[in-house]
């Protein structure tokens, strides 16, 4: 127990001491009066876009969840899976690691609408495919933006690497027994993506899951003039959703705005353009945030229905 909680302890720390070492250099170099300026122009029907791509972004989230979960024989209604899937999104917002996504798993074995291993399993595959698809953009978009001068042949060896290591994996997978409860996880993630059709279907709508997070970052920067491409934007996009669920904070507090601001500097902004568009990206967090709020009140009407009605509960 103690070395649990000295880990802990200095996990703690670390996060602390990464937040605040942030939040100084955003209060030592940040240009106020000029930000303050450039806000006040903000383009509101560019925030209206970001806004709508926030609700498309949780409706591909919640059709790959349903493909998902109807591989496993689990027939839940769509909307209660939408419901959850946006209450948890915003969660994570604000969520170390971004656990909070794991409540809309736990919304729905409340009401005995899925159980633990149909409802984990769909998860990790959930994640994974985020995290391939993610790390591929990454590589992508980083090779195709003039603006950096990265090394083509760098890029190219990163993505045979991330494909041999999704094949390896894949193949471990499928042909590795493990023993007990591990290897019923395993049977269950293997039920998910049973066969190519729906392993394509999933990856597809991950790819444009995050398409429209992009849309919604660059809609966010346009607001103020910050022009910097959309294959920039997703190369921002993609290469700071790592760190931001890895960084420990909230939210990614302070990190996202000094790592933003020296991409957007990088790609030839202006300091308080650059600046300024680190806190319109930190104000679409705030959005997401803002449109959950409704979704959940929803939730909460419907909870009666949800705990009354068992019919549609999958079993595993």
């Amino acid at each position: 127990m103690r070395s649990k909680e000295a880990k802990r302890v200095i996990a703690w720390a670390f996060a602390g001491t990464v937040l605040t070492a942030s939040l100084w250099y955003l209060l030592a170099t940040f240009q106020w009066l000029e930000i303050a300026d450039t806000l006040r122009q903000v383009n509101v029907g560019w925030l209206g876009v970001a806004g709508v791509s926030i609700l498309m972004y949780w409706f591909v989230r919640t059709v790959r969840w349903h493909v998902l979960l109807r591989q496993l024989g689990v027939d839940i209604s769509f909307i209660d899976l939408y419901l959850c899937t946006a209450v948890a999104l915003g969660l994570a917002i604000v969520t170390p690691l971004q656990s909070g996504e794991v409540l809309k798993i736990e919304l729905l074995k409340k009401y005995g609408k899925i159980e633990r291993f149909s409802g984990y399993s769909s998860f990790f595959v959930e994640r994974v495919t985020d995290l391939a698809v993610v790390f591929c953009l990454a590589i992508v978009s980083l090779l195709v933006s003039p603006d950096l001068g990265i090394d083509q042949w760098v890029a190219v060896r990163l993505i045979v690497l991330v494909m041999a290591v999704g094949a390896v994996a894949t193949a471990v997978l499928w042909n590795v027994r493990l023993p007990g409860s591990a290897g019923r996880f395993q049977a269950s993630v293997r039920d998910c993506v049973r066969n190519a059709r729906t392993l394509v279907t999933v990856l597809l709508l991950t790819l444009a899951g995050w398409a429209l997070v992009a849309v919604g970052w660059y809609a966010c920067l346009s607001s103020i003039g910050c022009r910097v491409g959309y294959m920039n934007t997703v190369m921002i996009m993609s290469t700071m959703t790592p760190v931001h669920i890895l960084s420990l904070i909230p939210g990614a507090v302070g990190i996202a705005e000094a790592s933003c601001t020296l991409f957007l500097l990088h790609l030839g902004q202006s300091a308080p353009h650059a600046q300024a568009g680190s806190l319109m990206l930190r104000f679409y967090g705030i959005m997401i945030l803002a449109l959950a709020v409704p979704h959940w009140y929803v939730r909460l009407r419907t909870s009666i229905t949800l705990c009354a009605d068992g019919s549609s509960r999958g079993g595993d």
